[in-house]
């Protein structure tokens, strides 16, 4: 397959990186519950995973805002999640008979997303396409993967962030049904005006752009 290239958007000069990584060098990331659990694949490069049912967590200090923004609903600012979702194998999205197959997001054990997923077929909760695929990016054959550009914006007053990614409905074996991450980025940024789209910004200017092998 063709070397893939897909840009993390961002919000422009106005947000505050607090928080980035692509896992491309070293292991000893103590911020993160699982820091050993690394695979490689020429469509991939380096990224966190794979796992099933089981989770991973990014834990990192509450950023200062700034004009002494007090974080929380009615603030002018929150926080945005950024990375990269590798939907991994014969995930079956909302379908019954072998799904549903969810991936979803907690913050101090709060869900924030929680969505089907599906490779085989448009049988999906999330509204958007994958950015990459479905096509095969060098796992199991028999079928196909996708590369998934996720803008998760959230707030919260606690003064640390513990940000859980997770699967569930997922078969337990590491060749049907994973899922891995990759370019993490946490932002501060400017509460959007009422009504206004988050996806539809999401075009607004590549900041990060994947390396691909």
């Amino acid at each position: 397959m063709a070397a893939c290239v897909v840009a993390l958007a961002g919000m422009g000069a106005d947000a505050s990186v607090f928080y980035s990584t692509n896992f491309e060098n070293g292991s000893n990331r103590a911020e993160w519950s699982s820091n050993q659990n690394y695979s490689t694949q020429a469509s991939f490069t380096r990224f966190l995973g794979r796992y099933t049912n089981s989770g991973v967590t990014l834990t990192v200090p509450q950023p200062a805002r700034p004009n002494n923004d007090v974080p929380g609903p009615g603030g002018a600012t929150e926080l945005l999640l950024e990375f990269h979702l590798y939907i991994i194998d014969s995930w079956d999205g909302s379908e019954t008979t072998h799904g549903p197959d969810h991936f979803g997001i907690r913050v101090n054990n709060t869900v924030i997303f929680d969505e089907t997923f599906a490779n085989q077929h448009p049988l999906q909760s999330y509204e958007r396409s994958a950015d990459v695929g479905p096509v095969h990016m060098g796992y199991d054959a028999r079928w196909l993967d996708s590369i998934y550009y996720m803008a998760v914006p959230f707030d919260t007053t606690s003064p640390t962030i513990s940000i859980q990614f997770y699967g569930a409905g997922l078969h337990g074996s590491f060749n049907d049904e994973s899922w891995g991450i990759d370019n993490v980025r946490l932002s501060v940024v400017p509460v959007p005006a009422p009504g206004a789209a988050w996806l539809g910004m999401l075009g607004a200017g590549a900041m990060l752009r994947r390396r691909r092998k």
